[in-house]
């Protein structure tokens, strides 16, 4: 929901925040906590989206099923892909896809703070976020 929320505040008119909807890869159709995609709520209202600005998937106990929808995404051409590791307190970070994977891989947290490469308007203070 702090998620949810805090994207809220900062996307742009010309895109939108989803919550468990699905993005129609080649393959598959994956259902990410969070998704931003570029366009109104009217422009999905027979189809999903394609692709993604932005996927964020939150991982309790579901890293390894998270890490295979990758795949998926980087295929579909999603610009950035987020796993929150809550019990790690970590942030991993897939960018720039090519070929069904992506090439760039990074780690952060728990903390600094991670702007996002997509949505740079979207900056989350990893030792804020992971506070109880």
């Amino acid at each position: 929901m702090r998620l949810l929320r805090l994207l809220r505040s900062v996307t742009p008119p010309t895109h939108l925040v989803r919550s468990k909807q699905p993005i129609s890869c080649q393959e598959s159709e994956p259902e990410p906590d969070i998704s931003v995609v570029h366009g109104a709520e009217t422009d999905f209202i027979t189809d999903h989206p394609h692709t993604a600005e932005l996927v964020i998937e939150v991982c309790v106990s579901s890293h390894e099923y998270d890490r295979w929808k990758l795949r998926a995404y980087a295929t579909a051409g999603v610009k950035e892909c987020w796993l929150v590791l809550g019990p790690e307190k970590k942030i991993e970070v897939y960018r720039q896809p090519m070929n069904g994977q992506f090439t760039e891989h990074s780690l952060h947290g728990p903390g600094g703070t991670l702007i996002s490469s997509a949505l740079p308007e979207f900056a989350l203070p990893l030792e804020t976020f992971f506070a109880k």
